[in-house]
């Protein structure tokens, strides 16, 4: 019985990991901007996907931003090509409802500060 009960779990995995697969391919999410980030589950399929549009590549940055309540990893990449893409990636469901509040707090005072007046120099 608990074999059987092993397979089905292991058969469960496999069609969840095809059917998300399949998605990231096949939406309009594309990476291409924040409003078009792929949903991913894990921090490796935004390299497998990376992967499997530009071949080999190189990492040439990544930043994590939270603007609003969800969570998104800009990759930027270089292909063997020297060509540089950026690839959006929508990282909310793994992010962690705790993280996402402090980044979201970091996030929110880098913002006030950008926008605080400049002291006038004495010159």
């Amino acid at each position: 019985m608990q074999e059987r009960a092993q397979k089905i779990l292991e058969r469960e995995n496999l069609l969840e990991e095809m059917w998300r697969r399949h998605w990231m391919i096949t939406t309009e999410r594309d990476g291409s901007s924040m409003e078009h980030a792929i949903v991913v589950g894990r921090v490796s399929d935004e390299y497998q996907y990376i992967a499997q549009i530009c071949g080999d590549y190189a990492r040439r940055g990544q930043a994590l931003l939270c603007p609003d309540e969800r969570a998104y990893d800009k990759v930027e990449v270089e292909t063997k090509d020297g060509e540089v893409r950026t690839f959006w990636f929508d990282i909310t469901s793994f992010m962690g409802e705790s993280a996402l509040r402090e980044q979201r707090r970091v996030y929110d005072l880098a913002m006030a500060r950008a926008r605080a007046p400049r002291p006038a120099t004495s010159g």
